[in-house]
C-alpha cells in the first residue's frame, strides 16, 4: 500500500510537470516539453529509483527507472562518467537530509524522513538547478518545435 501511494503521488507530480510550455504546440509527453524539464523529470524519476533499497523494489521503483530511460532519450545533456557520478551524489544527498523536524517525526511516528519527500525537495531544488545550467545543452530547447521547423 505504501508503494502504491508513493507510486500515485510520483503520478500526479509527473502529471503537474508533463504541462507543456507556452512556446510548445499542443501534445503530451517528454517531446513536448523543454530538455531542462525532462532532465529535472529525469533526474525525479532516477531519485525515487535510488530511494528504495533492492529488496523494497517492486513496481513503483521499476516504473520510476522506466521513466528515467524515457526522460533520458528525450533530452540534450553531456555528462562524462565523473560528471554522471556528479548526478548520483546529487540525488544521494538529498536522500540522506533529515528535512522532518523531530517534533513532527515525533507527532506522527516517523523513523525517518519519508525518501519521497526527499525527491520532491531535490526536484524543487537550487542545486538541481545549478546542475541543469552546467550540463544540459539548450534547456529551454523543445524537441517537437525542433521536429515541426524541419
Amino acid at each position: 500500500m505504501k508503494h502504491a501511494l508513493a507510486f500515485a503521488v510520483l503520478l500526479a507530480l509527473s502529471a503537474c510537470a508533463a504541462l507543456p510550455t507556452a512556446k510548445a504546440p499542443p501534445g503530451e509527453g517528454p517531446r513536448y516539453r523543454s530538455n531542462a524539464q525532462n532532465y529535472k523529470d529525469m533526474i525525479l524519476a532516477e531519485c525515487v529509483t535510488a530511494a528504495y533499497s533492492p529488496e523494497e523494489r517492486q513496481e513503483p521503483a521499476d516504473d520510476a527507472h522506466g521513466a528515467s530511460v524515457i526522460f533520458f532519450e528525450s533530452t540534450c545533456f553531456e555528462l562524462t562518467e565523473d560528471q554522471d557520478n556528479e548526478s548520483q551524489d546529487l540525488i544521494d544527498r538529498y536522500l540522506t537530509r533529515e528535512i522532518v523536524p523531530p517534533a513532527l517525526a515525533q507527532k506522527y511516528k516517523m523513523v525517518t524522513s519519508p525518501k519521497l519527500a526527499k525527491c520532491i525537495e531535490l526536484y524543487h531544488s537550487k542545486a538541481l538547478e545549478d546542475h541543469i545550467k552546467k550540463h544540459v545543452c539548450e534547456p529551454d530547447k523543445v524537441r517537437a518545435l525542433e521536429e515541426r521547423n524541419r
